[in-house]
């Protein structure tokens, strides 16, 4: 069972210029005659709630170890993760004299991951670390999401969301282990030797991992996990989740994240590995201060912080026996394979105003005038079992959401499977337009609700 360490869960509200609609809808006399609501009057999105940044720092399920060369490695596990190290399988008393360099070298990096969906953040991860993607487009890093309760239901990583991974390093000291003409058998622990004798993949895998650690660079780092819903094409929402990204760490380093409001769900994830963890910021502080926990480095422990194809060789390449060596390696591609997740896939369900028209992509709206536009939820893309076809009716250029007729633009559970991991959206009508709402409580008076009510999907856990 990996032991974590949780610091705390901050809830605050966020907010960028991630938005590539403008906050005051260009004026027209049939949406601005003062007896409609504006959207922020009309419209509680479901999927907006406090902005959730949460605080983790992550420990090995090994005993403490000053050069992580010759650790097992899981790469199905969370990127660059503390989770991942796993049993030493090289025995550095064994090493002959000249095979293994070590170097004091502070320095300090920063890398950038990101992505317009999960699967392409982990792509992301495997290219620019030098990894290439297997014949059958089997992923690493999966763990990212599946090994994280926040992201345990696959909504929570489905493909309406874009995320962006920023990782700080503070470097330390470099390991480098030379394995060229290495006699493996001479230098394997007495426990991995043992291991292989028994000659039962799956345990060697369950302990071990599927890597060896042949270089590591050592220091203590933070990673950043940004997730949200942007309102921009494909094409700029790297550029916007970068901004984005950016903006969140300046405010929480100086205190001004408060000022961050009108978000729509945002979630974020500090992952702080090394130093001492008592001497990490409080999030209940306005202002983070990560000083204290970085110069704790040199004292209190290392991590591994940064992560290349070239630091790491499959674990079965350490195995002399041939039949053993292929059962392993199969054993490694089949236990990857089963840590592949699948990913759902969504589409945002987008309110413009004037007009109160109804969108499923920021591509469609991109001959539009400049108006207000919102994110009202997400529909599923795919019919699925429990699930039911939602339409679009358009006329005289007003929108309309039905169950029965109409274009189909997505799908949404239906009755039957509904549960807490829904939202309620109710539809209103001012007698000639509509919009839609989570709730119909002190809705002007022009307003009133129709009747219908749509279930989206939703999270699966409650609000922060």
């Amino acid at each position: 069972m990996n032991r974590r360490f949780v610091a705390a869960l901050l809830a605050t509200s966020l907010s960028w210029g991630a938005l590539s609609c403008s906050d005051d809808p260009t004026p027209n006399d049939d949406d601005n005659d003062g007896s409609h609501p504006s959207t922020e009057e009309v419209t509680t999105l479901p999927t907006q709630r406090i902005g959730e940044i949460r605080l983790h720092a992550p420990v090995a399920d090994i005993d403490a170890q000053p050069v992580f060369v010759g650790l097992g490695y899981d790469i199905t596990a969370p990127f660059l993760s503390a989770t991942a190290l796993r049993g030493r399988v090289i025995d550095l008393a064994k090493i002959e004299e000249g095979y293994l360099s070590s170097f004091v070298a502070p320095s300090s990096q920063i890398e950038n991951f990101v992505g317009n969906d999960a699967a392409s953040l982990l792509r992301d991860m495997m290219q620019s670390s030098g990894f290439t993607l297997s014949h059958n487009g089997d992923l690493y890093f999966t763990g990212t999401f599946a090994d994280e309760d926040f992201y345990a239901a696959p909504y929570e990583y489905s493909t309406q969301y874009a995320f962006h991974c920023t990782v700080t390093q503070f470097r330390r000291t470099r390991h480098l282990l030379n394995t060229l003409g290495m006699k493996w058998e001479r230098v394997l622990t007495d426990e991995f030797a043992a291991a292989l004798r028994e000659g039962q993949p799956e345990r060697i895998i369950a302990r071990y991992g599927t890597h060896l650690l042949k270089e590591s660079i050592q220091g203590v780092t933070h990673h950043q996990l940004l997730r949200s819903v942007i309102m921009a094409d494909d094409d700029n929402k790297a550029r916007n989740l970068l901004i984005c990204s950016g903006q969140l760490h300046k405010a929480l380093t100086q205190g001004t994240a408060a000022d961050l409001t009108q978000h729509w769900d945002i979630a974020c994830d500090y992952y702080c590995m090394g130093g001492d963890p008592s001497l990490l910021p409080d999030p209940r502080q306005e202002i983070w201060d990560f000083q204290p926990w970085i110069s704790s480095g040199a004292q209190e422990g290392d991590a591994l912080v940064s992560l290349r194809n070239t630091h790491l060789i499959p674990i079965y390449e350490v195995v002399t026996d041939p039949s053993l060596r292929q059962s392993l390696k199969q054993a490694v591609e089949r236990y990857i394979h089963s840590r592949q997740i699948a990913f759902r896939a969504t589409v945002p369900l987008i309110e413009y105003t004037p007009g109160y028209r109804l969108f499923t992509s920021f591509g469609e709206m991109s001959a539009l005038r400049e108006g207000r536009c919102k994110v009202l939820g997400a529909l599923y893309a795919a019919n699925e079992a429990g699930t039911r076809p939602l339409y679009l009716q358009s006329e005289n250029g007003t929108d309309r959401l039905s169950l029965q007729q109409g274009k189909c633009i997505g799908y949404i559970p239906d009755d039957a499977s509904a549960d807490r991991s829904t939202a309620l959206l109710h539809e209103i009508t001012d007698g000639r337009r509509y919009a839609y709402t989570t709730s119909t409580d002190r809705l002007p008076s022009a307003w009133h609700p129709t009747g219908e009510v749509f279930r989206l999907p939703h999270t699966s856990r409650p609000a922060a």
